[in-house]
Order: structure tokens, then C-alpha cells, then sequence
């Protein structure tokens, strides 16, 4: 139980700040522009390229080993930033 309590915590930590990233930028870009077009436009980039990987990655998933597909998954999106 105690790993499965680790893992679980990283996982919350890494949605926590995953999310609160996507609507700081959100509000930043509103606020910036004003613009609510801007703003959609934003909103969109960020939701599209999950729902066009989401159905692939979860085929490629079952057949990998869950430690590094999670390593990916987290270490992936989290090199991207500056």
C-alpha cells in the first residue's frame, strides 16, 4: 500500500500543477489581450492534441511497461517548459 501511496501522491501533484499551469496561462493571455477569440483559440490548443493522442497512447500503453509509460507521460510534458 505504501507504493501505491507514493505513486498516487506524484500523480495528484503532477495533475495539480499540470492544471493550474493551463489556466494561469489562460488567465495570463486574457489579461494580456483581452481577447476572449485569443483566449478560445488557447483553450483549444490545449484540448485538441489530448483528444487526438488520447486513443493511440492508451492502445501503446497496454502494451508497455506502466513504470516507464508513466515516467514518459511525466517527464515528457514537464521538459517542454522553460
Amino acid at each position: 500500500m505504501r507504493t501505491f501511496s507514493v505513486v498516487w501522491a506524484g500523480q495528484f501533484v503532477s495533475l495539480i500543477g499540470t492544471s493550474l499551469t493551463g489556466f494561469a496561462l489562460s488567465i495570463y493571455v486574457y489579461l494580456e489581450t483581452g481577447s476572449a477569440t485569443q483566449l478560445s483559440i488557447l483553450l483549444l490548443a490545449q484540448a485538441v492534441p489530448q483528444l487526438i493522442v488520447t486513443p493511440f497512447a492508451g492502445a501503446l500503453v497496454d502494451r508497455w511497461d506502466r513504470r516507464w509509460a508513466m515516467i514518459l507521460a511525466d517527464g515528457v510534458p514537464g521538459s517542454a517548459r522553460p
